[in-house]
């Protein structure tokens, strides 16, 4: 929306702001990273199939951080 609306310097804060979000999601791989940001938002999805697997605690915590800093 910012994009749209010409507002660059908005939308480019945006953007770094979920820059590190955006970086653990793909490090720590789409599908376990996705799954457990469900399970924190409250919608319990599983576990992801294997060879995948979840994330461990420390990984949920680090993400949990991430996404607290975005609300």
């Amino acid at each position: 929306q910012a994009v749209l609306a010409g507002e660059l310097e908005h939308a480019r804060a945006l953007f770094y702001r979920q820059l590190p979000l955006l970086e653990f999601i793909l490090k720590g791989g789409l599908p376990a990273t996705i799954k457990a940001g469900l399970a924190l938002t409250g919608l319990a999805v599983g576990e992801p199939r294997r060879p995948v697997f979840g994330l461990d605690e420390q990984g949920r915590a680090k993400l949990a951080a991430l996404l607290n800093t975005l609300q």
